[in-house]
């Protein structure tokens, strides 16, 4: 336990309260969150829907993530009543506010993806081009 004088403590304080890059980052800033919110923005509603869509994350880190998006208000859990029960995972319009930055972040990552396939590519020809010469 820190003490409540830790610049530490502080300075998180502070973030989480003044700025609004480290309230937009504790939201989605972890390796799943904001892959889980697309998903279910994207029409992945189901619990295995959403281990299909994402291969490589846990069932417990699912479950972690949807239970901590929920408590962010970003998603409401509804159980359906039919037989047998089905749980759907839908975002809420606090979650759904988070759409376009999400798009933008999607992009510029497909964006730099591309660049860094690009980049690889390159030091390759260049390489066998000094070899050459």
């Amino acid at each position: 336990m820190r003490k409540s004088s830790s610049t530490n403590l502080q300075n998180e304080r502070w973030l989480l309260d003044k700025c609004p890059f480290n309230l937009t980052l504790s939201a989605l800033g972890n390796r799943w969150r904001a892959a889980v919110l697309w998903k279910i923005l994207r029409g992945e509603r189901r619990f295995g829907d959403l281990m299909r869509a994402i291969p490589r994350i846990t069932e417990k880190m699912l479950a972690q993530e949807l239970e901590r998006l929920q408590s962010l208000g970003l998603v409401e859990k509804q159980v359906c009543s039919e037989r047998p029960l089905r749980v759907e995972y839908a975002v809420t319009e606090r979650g759904g506010s988070l759409e376009p930055l999400l798009a933008s972040m999607y992009a510029w990552g497909e964006m730099q993806q591309a660049l860094a396939r690009e980049q690889q590519d390159l030091p390759e020809v260049q390489l066998l081009e000094r070899q050459s010469s």
